[in-house]
């Protein structure tokens, strides 16, 4: 068994197999241990003494729930004694407490709890009576020897009552922090870096400090908060102290640039949330250009930052290290920079990642980048008529060259998705969050795919991991709220939606007016609509729609229903949201009718929409397995599990 640890019985299903040991590995493994500590057994029947016995049933067998555990046969009156006091306690086990357990012994690591920090504070909250939601947080990570060191003194707990021998439980968890795990101090922030030259070097400060996040994103034990939420403090007044406060950091980089005579010139400093200069550095051009001053800042803040918070750091990746060209690295930073204008940025950026892997044909960043912006194009740009089987080609090559660049697995996920091979685009995405597991973009993809498929918890995960990566962002705040929102948690929904709407956009706005609308808050919802003009044509289909389903008269709902219809044919109103509301008014055969035009037509169907608790009659049609079908979607259930709210064999109507 390669990667296998010293005890193989905790070894999850990907040590077995010789695959990537990820945070999920440990995760699988606390799964055994807790399985052990409430059921007194372990989770897998393994009869056989061959050697191949137990790697099999830890890759095939499903463990029994804890709850369900076969109880021993009472022999005499002490024996009946011990086998009541069982049953009592393995009715303890029923619900929850056996769901958390189960997830934790997934046999796909993507589909158990991210970190030993989910799993912890999902048993903390069912025993604080709360509802069972895991939840993104930073303790400590757990390996293989916790296993190994604990194992007698866990043995010793099985006879003491389910909530201490939890707590017991978290306390040796939370007793045992080990290198390699990122405690929520150890977060910083990368500013984009001023441009102070004559002429115009923004794309160079952008660049490099772009490149600073990815290096620094690289290394395990720091969290780095995204881009986009980094930058959004451009120009602003704000001081060091108050930008860590709402970026949730200890620690801020920001530099500049200029160039004078021809010299050029980088300045980087690290701030703490003080004010104190804890180290600043003036690089300037010693022939090598950009690229190696880049190189030097970044290895030079890693020495500064194990000083900070007394960690060992590994080696920073990122493009700069990919490449010895200084012109190939310098077309890459403006090519970033230009693809993150989006629009026609994108064309750009790929006409200046072409020219650098044209003189570096080694630069796999250089590929991979070139991969997402013709991804990137069929939504932003005049797409050539190639464009999947370019980015398939610029994708694949980053991977031969450094198969450790998410986005270009990402970029594969997403032609596989396209293609309806949800199942290949997934194991892509899934790939893509092993190499790259705090990228911005990748999580935000596999939110997506996972909100597509029906995967409503695990969107959440992905969701929480985004927005602790960028607090500050609508549309981080949205994608957590609509996670809420799939699982019916209507309070967190509208919590989060409500930080989303202020941006104006739908769909951010919908979310919040669905939150509302579904628990029944009726006058909030008019009063968040009344804020926007009536008469704007996106949203008077809204308002249209809170009036049928607070009244419920037919003559509301067939106002509204013509409403949308107007709306739909406008253009004025997006196709998913149509879908919603049709379904959710009991207009069924809109619905499905909608839905087929737009496959017949090859346009793209928004899938999320389905899940949503209140279109639980539409997933209740005869109609719907087929349509699902149609999607690509069932053939990934077959082999993958099935979506939250669906279960049974294909085309038995087993959705609620």
């Amino acid at each position: 068994m390669p990667n296998a640890p010293l005890t193989p019985r905790y070894a999850s299903p990907e040590q077995v197999r010789g695959e990537a040991v990820t945070l999920a590995s440990d995760v699988y493994q606390l799964g055994v241990l807790l399985y052990e500590l409430l059921a007194d057994r372990y989770p897998y029947s393994v009869e056989s003494e061959s050697i191949q016995a137990l790697p099999d049933a830890i890759c095939n067998q499903q463990p029994t729930r804890p709850s369900a555990v076969e109880l021993p046969s009472a022999s005499g009156p002490d024996d009946t004694h011990s086998v009541t006091t069982t049953r009592r306690w393995y009715r303890q086990l029923r619900g929850d407490l056996d769901t958390i357990v189960l997830m934790a012994l997934r046999k796909e690591p993507a589909r158990r709890y991210a970190t030993a920090a989910e799993f912890s504070e999902d048993v903390r909250r069912y025993l604080a009576g709360q509802p069972v939601v895991a939840r993104k947080d930073s303790v400590v990570y757990r390996t293989t020897k916790f296993v190994q060191r604990h194992r007698a003194s866990i043995a010793s707990i099985t006879a003491i009552g389910i909530s201490t021998g939890l707590l017991a439980w978290l306390m040796l968890l939370d007793s045992n922090q080990l290198p390699g795990s990122a405690p929520l101090e150890n977060a910083i922030a990368v500013l984009p870096f001023e441009d102070r030259s004559s002429s115009d070097l923004r794309y160079l400060g952008d660049g490099i400090a772009g490149e600073v996040i990815s290096g620094l994103a690289t290394i395990p034990q720091l969290r780095v908060i995204a881009r986009a939420a980094s930058f959004s403090f451009r120009d602003s007044d704000a001081g060091i102290d108050e930008i860590a406060d709402q970026l949730g950091v200890s620690v801020v980089v920001t530099g500049s640039v200029d160039e004078t005579g021809g010299i050029l010139r980088i300045t980087a400093e690290l701030t703490d949330t003080g004010g104190s200069r804890l180290w600043s550095q003036t690089y300037t051009q010693d022939g090598g250009g950009a690229l190696t001053l880049q190189k030097n800042v970044v290895a030079d803040l890693v020495l500064a930052l194990t000083q900070e918070f007394g960690l060992e750091l590994g080696t920073p990746g990122g493009a700069s290290q990919a490449t010895s060209s200084a012109e190939a690295y310098e077309l890459y930073l403006l090519g970033q920079f230009h693809y993150l204008q989006r629009g026609e940025g994108v064309q750009k950026s790929i006409d200046l990642f072409k020219r650098s892997v044209e003189l570096d044909p080694d630069f796999a960043h250089a590929w991979a980048s070139l991969s997402a912006a013709y991804t990137s194009s069929l939504t932003w740009a005049e797409p050539e008529e190639s464009v999947e089987e370019l980015v398939r080609e610029s994708a694949t090559r980053a991977i031969q060259l450094n198969d450790t660049i998410g986005l270009a697995h990402m970029s594969l996920g997403g032609i596989e998705a396209r293609k309806g091979n949800y199942g290949g685009g997934v194991a892509y995405l899934y790939k893509a969050l092993a190499v790259s597991p705090n990228d911005p973009t990748v999580l935000t993809w596999t939110f997506d795919a996972m909100s597509q498929l029906g995967r409503s918890r695990e969107s959440l995960e992905y969701a929480q991991r985004l927005h602790e990566l960028n607090p500050i962002a609508a549309h981080s705040s949205y994608v957590v709220g609509w996670a809420h929102l799939a699982l019916g948690d209507y309070s967190a929904a509208k919590r989060y939606c409500s930080r989303a709407s202020g941006a104006g956009r739908a769909p951010l706005w919908t979310c919040l007016l669905f939150a509302h609308i579904e628990s029944g808050a009726f006058d909030e919802a008019e009063a968040m609509l009344s804020e926007y003009e009536p008469d704007d044509a996106e949203i008077r289909p809204g308002i249209a729609y809170l009036e049928a389903r607070r009244g419920r008269s037919a003559t509301d709902i067939e106002r509204a229903l013509n409403e949308i219809d107007a709306a739909l044919e406008a253009q004025m109103v997006a196709a998913g949201f149509a879908f919603y509301y049709y379904a959710t008014l009991g207009d069924l055969d809109r619905a499905f009718s909608l839905l087929e035009r737009r496959y017949d037509e090859q346009q793209w169907v928004d899938i999320a929409m389905w899940w949503l608790p209140a279109a639980s009659e539409f997933r209740r049609d005869p109609r719907f397995m087929p349509l699902a079908d149609r999607a690509g979607m069932t053939g990934f259930w077959r082999r993958h599990g099935w979506p939250d709210a669906c279960g049974g064999d294909i085309p038995a109507q087993l959705c609620r």
